[in-house]
Order: structure tokens, then sequence, then C-alpha cells
């Protein structure tokens, strides 16, 4: 199971993940759901929230680059449906470097949670 840091260092820490969250995006940079990736997986580690923090985060970084007027993808679904490789993701984060699995994890999840928001949308 992924252990998170607790309160240790959480000043610091957040700081780290502001700074990685503002950082200017130029030529050649990360896309935006890619800078994504490693920042839900700090923000875990960091765990501010008893719950929900992944939500927190996802839904805060998309409104502010501006890939959302408003925080409608529902990633939870798709990360709950998938609890285990989630876990095991952030896991392996931590004890092997696994970061281009993580980053795949996460895209494939955001995709996913768009075409259900799309297909919902288009129902309705």
């Amino acid at each position: 199971m992924f252990d998170s840091s607790g309160a240790i260092g959480i000043h610091d820490t957040l700081r780290d993940l502001e700074n990685l969250m503002h950082a200017e995006d130029g030529p050649g940079d990360m896309d935006v759901l890619v800078k994504l990736a490693p920042m839900h997986c700090q923000f875990e580690a960091i765990h501010p929230f008893p719950h929900g923090t992944g939500r927190i985060l996802n839904s805060l970084f998309l409104v502010e680059r501006d890939l959302l007027n408003l925080p409608v993808l529902y990633l939870s679904r798709c990360i709950i449906d998938h609890k285990p490789a989630y876990f095991d993701g952030l896991r392996r984060v931590t004890e092997e470097g696994a970061w281009s699995d993580w980053v795949l994890y996460l895209l494939d999840a955001v995709g996913r949670t768009s075409l259900m928001s799309a297909s919902s949308s288009i129902r309705h």
C-alpha cells in the first residue's frame, strides 16, 4: 500500500508543489496533463486532507490552467474502478521511480473520464 508522508515538513512540500504548479511552461516543456501526473503523486504523498486529496488537486490545477471552466472531470470514478492499479502506481513511483507508468495511468484515467463525461452529456 502507498504510504503518505503525513504532516512532517508539510509547508516545505506544499511550497515545492506550488513551485511545480506555477513553473513557466516554455517551448518543449511538459504538456499540462503530463505535468498533472507527478503533481498528483506529490500531492497524494503530502496528503494534506483526510479524503479527496487527489480530486482536489486535479480540479484546482485543470481549472487554474484554463482547461476546465468548472471542475467537471470526475476522475475519482475511474480511480475507484481501478483502485488497486492506482495505489500500485503510487507505490511503484515511490519505491522504483516508475514515473512513465504513472503518467500513462493518469492520462488513461483522464481519457476514460472525458469519454464518460462526453457520453453522459450527449445522452442528457
